[in-house]
């Protein structure tokens, strides 16, 4: 698979984290903001449960890899310890914790 191309970059998802926050913030329509933090907690929740089976039962000893295929089953590729990829997979687990 092309390193470019159809990889799944885990750092990725604290962009994404941010920009789905920042609608949530600028959403005028309680009713539709509320649902959109539930998503966002749903969201937070699947971020931590699947790279907590990563980190503890899968390949990438202790941390999380630089990039994943995107088809399943999904396995890790390139550096097996990408500070980045920790970092932000983090910060959205940390971010979601203080919340609640």
């Amino acid at each position: 698979m092309s390193y470019h191309q159809g990889i799944t970059w885990p750092w990725l998802l604290g962009i994404y984290s941010d920009s789905f926050l920042n609608i949530i913030k600028a959403e005028k329509n309680k009713t539709k903001k509320k649902e959109l933090q539930k998503e966002y907690k749903e969201f937070a929740k699947k971020v931590e449960d699947t790279f907590y089976n990563e980190m503890y039962k899968n390949s990438t000893v202790g941390s999380i890899s630089e990039i994943y295929d995107s088809n399943k089953p999904y396995e890790a590729k390139g550096t097996f310890a990408q500070a980045w990829s920790v970092a932000e997979v983090f910060r959205i687990i940390i971010k979601n914790h203080e919340e609640n």
